[in-house]
């Protein structure tokens, strides 16, 4: 679940979708998955079920959410 927009990588508002795929940020983090280098992101507690501090692929693009 990435209510915060950890994982935005691209606005396509200002950006086409296939510039979008191929950006540095995805192909970033599509390499990560590969090497299993995945610490660091909100992969990383999604498939190890862990709670660690997290960094959004794009800090512009993401929105920080404090609960309740």
């Amino acid at each position: 679940m990435d209510f915060q927009n950890y994982l935005a990588y691209a606005d396509i508002n200002n950006t086409s979708i296939k510039e979008a795929w191929q950006n540095e940020f995805i192909t970033n983090l599509r390499r990560k998955h590969l090497y299993n280098n995945i610490e660091g992101t909100i992969c990383n507690n999604c498939i190890n079920g862990v709670f660690r501090e997290v960094k959004p692929l794009r800090k512009e693009l993401s929105t920080r959410f404090y609960g309740c």
